[in-house]
Formats: structure tokens, C-alpha cells, sequence
């Protein structure tokens, strides 16, 4: 059986963070890292993306991204621009 993770790129300028988490038994996933005032959320649900999240948390400004529910999504981009801070989430499910 291949195993799979979840891995993701976070950049809360100038910082760059690599984060990997497996993907366990039931198909799902979940990564939660913050990186100084922003906050990074990513979920596998049945072995698929299923959302990518950033916080700004001084301002609570929110960016999302969705797989749409009829399609097998292996990777989620966003982006967030707030002021003079700029961050990205990159993620994508791939075998260990």
C-alpha cells in the first residue's frame, strides 16, 4: 500500500517553512503551523485537499480555497496580501 503526506510550502515574508504530515489510515490529514502573525491551515479529506486556509490575525482577514466536491484535487494554492504583509500556502498530497 502507498503511503501518502501532505506536504505544504509557507511563506510569511521573508520567512519560508517545508512542513510535511502523513496521511493516516482513514484518508485525512490536517497541517496547522503559524508563522509569526499569520496562521496556516490545510486538511486531506478522503484523500483529496480539501481546503487551504491563511489568518492575518492582528486584522482576522481570511483567505480560503476549496476543491470542488465532485473532483479529486491533489493540490491547493492561496494567497494573502494585507497591507505591507504578503503570505502563500502551497500544498499538495504526494507518496512519501
Amino acid at each position: 500500500m502507498i503511503e501518502y503526506i501532505l506536504a505544504c510550502t509557507l511563506w510569511a515574508a521573508p520567512d519560508v517553512v517545508n512542513v510535511q504530515v502523513p496521511v493516516n489510515e482513514y484518508a485525512m490529514a490536517t497541517m496547522q503551523e503559524t508563522i509569526g502573525n499569520f496562521e496556516f491551515d490545510a486538511d486531506v479529506v478522503e484523500d483529496r485537499m480539501n481546503s487551504v486556509t491563511i489568518i492575518y490575525k492582528p486584522t482576522e482577514t481570511k483567505a480560503m480555497a476549496y476543491s470542488a466536491a465532485d473532483y479529486t484535487q491533489r493540490a491547493l494554492t492561496v494567497k494573502l496580501d494585507t497591507a505591507q504583509k504578503q503570505s502563500s500556502l502551497d500544498c499538495e498530497i504526494k507518496p512519501k
